[in-house]
């Protein structure tokens, strides 16, 4: 073999092996949670938030050969909840989240499905 053939040979083969180990073209986003001012959290009681309703997000994320893309995280729930009540939102009382895995060979192909559910509250 050629030095010429000898790099372009080596040269697929860390292509292929970065793909096949999912370290190629990340363009996951999660999405952040809101700013909160952790020193004066609240306790959610009766006497002191009004429940808006329930809300629930979904976020999806794939990655075929190593090119991950999607959006997941807990702040879909908090977007969600800011455009079906506005600025009334203080709050999101009792999360959950449920995730579905799909794949194929992983990592070559996997899908990822998460819904996030909870109660809207707003401080009084």
């Amino acid at each position: 073999m050629k030095g010429r053939d000898k790099f372009v040979l080596f040269g697929l083969l860390v292509i292929g092996a970065a793909m096949l180990s999912g370290c190629v073209g990340h363009h996951y986003s999660r999405t952040d949670m809101p700013t909160l001012n952790s020193g004066t959290q609240t306790l959610y009681t009766s006497s002191n938030y009004t429940v808006l309703g329930p809300v629930s997000a979904e976020g999806t994320s794939s990655c075929i050969l190593g090119y991950e893309s999607g959006k997941q995280g807990y702040g879909l729930l908090w977007e969600v909840a800011r455009k079906k009540y506005g600025d009334k939102v203080t709050g999101i009382k009792d999360v959950a989240a449920a995730t579905e895995y799909f794949a194929i060979l992983a990592p070559a192909y996997y899908k990822v499905k998460t819904v996030y559910s909870g109660t809207a509250v707003q401080q009084k």
